[in-house]
């Protein structure tokens, strides 16, 4: 969707740089006869609304959203389906498939690492807690996606 939006306003500001260019030439050499006010108009609009859009800047998007936002008190600054971290205090929310779900607190990670289960790749916490001391975090089927997580974690431990 993004690539067919950048498209589109690569176009509008396209056509109208040449209307205008077209516009501003028939003025000046009556070259293709008479331009009516309404070319004129047109082409300044598209050329206008064509420049907005490619140097207006865009909101970073932050990737929250899935099962983390059912947690009450649990606020996601990066969220998938299984894991979410809590950017301000480096609260961790995983939900493992066998085990269910759990937040933990920075000073309950003990440690994580990328692990792969079946076909899929995820993180592998060791937490304090007794009842669930290790939970494994699905993060899709290529490596990256699970090595970015792991670099999410660290990062939110050096805060």
């Amino acid at each position: 969707m993004l690539r067919y939006k950048k498209l589109a306003t690569y176009c509008c500001f396209l056509i109208g740089a040449l209307l205008l260019a077209i516009a501003i030439f028939a003025l000046r050499d009556h070259g293709f006869g008479p331009v009516s006010g309404t070319e004129l108009i047109l082409s300044v609009l598209l050329l206008a609304a064509g420049t907005v859009l490619l140097v207006r800047p865009s909101k970073p998007k932050i990737s929250v959203g899935h099962a983390a936002l059912h947690v009450p008190g649990f606020h996601a600054t990066q969220a998938g389906k299984h894991i979410a971290i809590e950017g301000k205090t480096g609260r961790l929310w995983m939900r493992d498939n066998q085990r269910g779900e759990r937040v933990i607190a920075p000073e309950q990670l003990l440690d994580w690492r990328v692990t792969a289960d079946d076909t899929k790749f995820g993180i592998e916490a060791t937490t304090t807690d007794p009842d669930t001391p290790v939970l494994f975090a699905r993060t899709g089927d290529q490596r990256e996606s699970a090595d970015m997580w792991a670099e999410r974690i660290a990062a939110s431990r050096r805060k």
